[in-house]
Formats: structure tokens, C-alpha cells, sequence
């Protein structure tokens, strides 16, 4: 699921912690990289911050077909359907908007106690 996620960075947010004067777009020791070299200091250092949250959403439609753990979800949701929908024909319903419709799956996981000191960032 993470590398579905990551794939989708276009799409949802991610809550970390700052990186402060180390930020590589302020700090002068970076100013002058390369665009490669700039790249890499950027990818090490976000690796030192700490994730509070994210928020995205998987395509059941089109990525289903593609990733394994899609097709489970969607295979769970169908069999608890069928559990609560008694009725054949709302079933039936519910599997054409899932098999025809853009449907997705929102991923929305967070601290819950995020620190008081990130707390100020997120409003701004």
C-alpha cells in the first residue's frame, strides 16, 4: 500500500515535521548543486523528518487490475455488500457503480497526539 501511495504523491498530503534552517531551499550550502546533486540532499535529508499524517485516494477502477491489495479490497467490499444488501437488484447496483464508476479508496491516517509544536504550521 505505501508504494501506491508514494506513486500517487500528486495527489493527497502528507504532514511532516520541518526541516528548519536544514531545508534545502534555504540553506546556502545548497544554493549552488547541481540539479542531480541537489536532488540527492533533498531526498537525504527528508529522510530525517518524522511523518505526523497523510491523506490520499487509491483508484479502485484503474489501479484494481494492477495491485494486488486493491483487488482485495474490492473483493471485501463486495462480500460485506452482499452481507447487509438483502435485496439482489441493490447489490447488483452497488457492483455497477464499483465495475463502471471512478470509484476510490480515501487512505486517511494520522497521529493522535501530533505534537504541539507542528500544531501552529498546520493553520498557517
Amino acid at each position: 500500500m505505501a508504494d501506491s501511495i508514494i506513486e500517487r504523491a500528486s495527489l493527497g498530503s502528507v504532514i511532516v515535521s520541518s526541516l528548519g534552517p536544514l531545508d534545502p531551499e534555504i540553506d546556502p550550502e545548497c544554493q549552488g548543486l547541481a540539479d542531480d546533486a541537489f536532488e540527492k540532499e533533498c531526498l537525504k535529508r527528508n529522510g530525517t523528518r518524522d511523518v505526523f499524517g497523510v491523506t490520499t485516494i487509491l483508484s479502485l477502477s484503474f489501479s484494481r487490475s494492477k495491485v494486488d491489495f486493491l483487488q482485495s479490497v474490492y473483493n471485501y467490499a463486495i462480500k460485506q455488500a452482499a452481507k447487509y444488501l438483502l435485496d439482489e437488484s441493490k447489490l447488483n447496483q452497488f457492483k455497477t457503480i464499483l465495475n463502471t464508476k471512478n470509484v476510490g479508496l480515501l487512505v486517511n491516517e494520522r497521529l493522535i497526539n501530533i505534537p504541539d509544536s507542528v500544531i501552529p504550521d498546520l493553520h498557517s
